[in-house]
């Protein structure tokens, strides 16, 4: 049986928004509207974890 791989994939679009929302909002001098932030992650099942073959 083969073995099969697990890569977590995050959320990067919707990181890179809170980010920039969080820094507008510091760049303003106002508070955060929260301390913490929590992202959903993705999990991405593979057969493999070897390069591609050469073409």
């Amino acid at each position: 049986m083969p073995v099969r791989h697990n890569t977590p994939r995050p959320a990067l679009t919707e990181k890179a928004a809170a980010a920039t929302e969080l820094a507008l909002t510091l760049g303003g001098r106002e508070r955060p509207p929260q301390t913490g932030i929590e992202l959903a992650t993705s999990l991405v099942v593979r057969d493999s974890t070897a390069p591609p073959p050469v073409r």
